[in-house]
């Protein structure tokens, strides 16, 4: 699975001529192709002038002038290539809410799932991606469309994955239906159909005002998942 070795990182990081360019793209393609099963993806080079890189289904880009270590590179190709993988489109769109902002969380949970269940599957990718999290996490398109995105993924992911995957603590306040969904969420992480019913139901009620506005610090699900830890 290590397809791209960290003796190429000299190489990546001051190469000139186009083969080298080539060389390297293909590589890294054949690793997103095989880590997100989508044989058409590719993964596309660009230098620092390209100030907007758009990643969609068939492309991930990364800016080398952006470039600092083999792992992140790599961590940025696991993100995504994590989220084909572990999403089935069928049950993803059965589910999917019909506010742009309530889609915009439902990702966000489905992104979390996909990373957690990747991680465990392939150990090794989980140095890159939290690599990768820590250096641009406020660069991650659809957490940037959220309203305190960054907090709300941070503090799932931590809960979901029962370790602090991003190491800066963002606060993040849930209201005890939501703090229910996720404890739900959590426990149907193997489970797309499930997943994606309560994705919806949590999604669909994120940005509702409610009566009850007694809100659950961050912290209750943090000791919820200390106390996991320490049961085991």
């Amino acid at each position: 699975m290590n397809i791209i070795k960290g003796v190429l990182v000299e190489k990546l990081l001051t190469m000139k001529s186009s083969n080298n360019f080539e060389y390297i793209k293909n590589i890294s393609s054949a690793t997103a192709r095989t880590l997100s099963i989508n044989n058409n993806i590719i993964v596309e080079f660009y230098d620092t002038e390209v100030i907007d890189i758009k990643n969609s289904y068939n492309k991930i880009g990364i800016n080398l002038g952006e470039v600092k270590t083999i792992s992140s590179i790599r961590g940025k190709i696991d993100f995504y290539s994590y989220h084909q993988r572990y999403t089935d489109k069928s049950i993803y769109n059965k589910f999917k809410p019909k506010v742009n902002s309530n889609i915009e969380i439902y990702k966000l949970l489905h992104c979390i799932r996909s990373l957690v269940l990747g991680i465990n599957f392939f150990p090794g990718s989980e140095k890159n991606i939290v690599e990768f999290i820590n250096i641009k996490k406020n660069d991650i398109e659809f957490l940037k469309r959220i309203d305190k995105g960054i907090n709300i993924f941070s503090h799932i992911l931590n809960y979901f994955f029962n370790k602090k995957l991003i190491l800066k603590k963002y606060d993040c306040f849930f209201n005890r239906k939501e703090t229910v969904l996720l404890n739900e969420l959590k426990k149907s992480l193997a489970s797309h159909l499930e997943f994606s019913s309560l994705a919806q139901n949590f999604s669909n009620s994120f940005y509702e005002k409610v009566e009850d506005t007694e809100y659950n610090d961050a912290s209750n699900t943090d000791n919820q998942a200390d106390k996991e830890n320490n049961d085991d």
